[in-house]
């Protein structure tokens, strides 16, 4: 499937002629505080949205880390763990550091950087990562692993107008999600408050009948 303007075979390329994966830094956990610069870890990579969740990140000291700083519209990946391979963009608008066994994606001029997001959501791409994790105690990949996948690269202005339309499909169901949550909330919400008055009620006529039964 094409958008009907273009046309012609895309280029066929290993990730590292377009893009360098840049690997986080080991930062001290013991250093680990609750305010300064967030520090984005695998957690922050959650399984049901493709957005980094700074929502329960660590913080740490500002320093001279400019080489693993993370800002708007990066894309990272976990390079270890249950959910290595698992991808998802940077969406803040202030910078982040990069923690260990997270992976950066740092495109070059060839690659739109929200065409990555398209690549690494491929079948080509997947299949490809899974044959090269290594296993053992957890699952692990490296940065050298990565860059060796093969994809094809269309033009410039094809990529962008491809990495649009994913975003656009992307928001609505990252929309759609968050509804679907509130809703699940919400109907928890209802079956608790119903339970409990019924179980309230219960009890206070167990009561009315334990009190008429002394009375007589």
């Amino acid at each position: 499937m094409r958008f009907p303007e273009f046309s012609g075979e895309w280029k066929s390329i290993k990730l590292g002629d377009v893009l360098k994966l840049k690997g986080g830094y080991a930062f001290k956990s013991e250093k680990f505080q609750d305010s300064g610069v967030p520090v984005v870890r695998i957690s922050n990579l959650p399984q049901n949205s493709y957005s980094v969740d700074l929502s329960d990140c660590v913080y740490y000291e500002c320093g001279n880390y400019q080489n693993y700083t993370v800002k708007n519209g990066d894309l990272l990946i976990a390079m270890s763990g249950a959910t290595t391979g698992k991808t998802a963009i940077y969406r803040y608008d202030y910078p982040a550091y990069l923690n260990q066994r997270v992976g950066l994606f740092a495109p070059k001029e060839l690659v739109h950087n929200q065409f990555l997001y398209p690549i690494v959501e491929s079948k080509t791409f997947i299949s490809q990562l899974g044959s090269k994790l290594v296993a053992g105690a957890q699952p692990n990949i490296s940065s050298q692993d990565i860059e060796t996948i093969a994809v094809g690269l269309p033009s410039k202005e094809e990529q962008i107008k491809i990495a649009h339309l994913f975003e656009l499909l992307n928001q609505k169901i990252e929309t759609q999600s968050k509804i679907i949550e509130e809703q699940e909330t919400l109907l928890k919400s209802l079956a608790d408050s119903l339970i409990s008055s019924q179980v309230a009620n219960m009890a206070l006529n167990d009561c009315v009948v334990a009190r008429s039964s002394a009375m007589k």
